[in-house]
């Protein structure tokens, strides 16, 4: 079963520059905040484990006293970068934001991809 308190506890450890690791609550805290600011709330740069989607494949064992099953979850990361200028202005499309993000998700999928 999908545990995103454990996903959580990893990327903390292994992945120290993100300001804050979290799921689906503190995701829509920090969208609240920022509502209510009306400016950026998010730590810069955080992480959010979204549960997408879970499947069970039973297999029937060869006794009628337990039954095996395989679960396979599927799970989305959103990364939340901060695409303010220090003089307060957004940057252009986002630009700079892209480039700064390319070297925290690959740390981010080196963390989680085939780990169990």
């Amino acid at each position: 079963m999908f545990d995103p308190a454990a996903w959580a506890k990893r990327l903390t450890l292994l992945v120290p520059e993100l300001k804050e690791v979290g799921g689906a609550a503190e995701l829509n805290a920090a969208i609240t905040r920022s509502e209510q600011e009306e400016s950026w709330a998010f730590p810069s740069p955080s992480a959010y484990i979204l549960p997408l989607r879970e499947s069970a494949i039973s297999t029937n064992s060869n006794t009628t006293l337990c039954t095996i099953q395989t679960v396979r979850a599927e799970i989305g990361i959103l990364l939340a970068l901060n695409t303010v200028s220090v003089y307060g202005q957004r940057q252009a499309a986002g630009h700079e934001a892209i480039i700064q993000i390319q070297p925290l998700k690959k740390r981010v999928q080196e963390c989680l991809l085939g780990w169990e």
